[in-house]
């Protein structure tokens, strides 16, 4: 089994970057607010999620979340190797001038979430085989 999460990135303080029509009007994306707004924005979440994992443990094969800030990586990261989590991957998604972030963590000391030697490496990305 696997959790996969794509959290809300903004604090409610926040007002997110490059949406000069973020107010009364209509933003330019379809997402409610709830989607893009949340206490402690996405390290608060994902943070949440981690402390989730800690209970599940391994019921879950791998979690995983997509960050949208660089920022964020390190305090989450940080999180998972106090906890003494024994697998933590993150790989970058970019296209065009937008960078994303995911990031995986497993309990199974066991298994591996490296990629198969037999398929090609997708050119750009640290992943192997179905992403060219």
């Amino acid at each position: 089994d696997a959790c996969m999460c794509n959290p809300p990135f903004y604090d409610a303080s926040e007002r997110p970057r490059g949406r000069a029509d973020w107010g009364e009007d209509a933003p330019r994306s379809a997402a409610v607010h709830t989607e893009l707004f949340t206490p402690g924005g996405e390290v608060g979440f994902v943070s949440a999620l981690i402390d989730e994992s800690l209970f599940l443990g391994g019921a879950v094969g791998w979690y995983s979340s997509l960050v949208g800030r660089k920022a964020s990586i390190e305090p989450l990261m940080n999180k998972l190797r106090r906890a003494r989590v024994p697998q933590i991957r993150t790989a970058e998604l970019a296209q065009g001038t937008t960078s994303r972030w995911v990031l995986a963590w497993s309990f199974d000391v066991v298994g591996d979430f490296t990629p198969s030697t037999a398929a090609p490496r997708c050119p750009g990305c640290e992943w192997r085989a179905g992403c060219e």
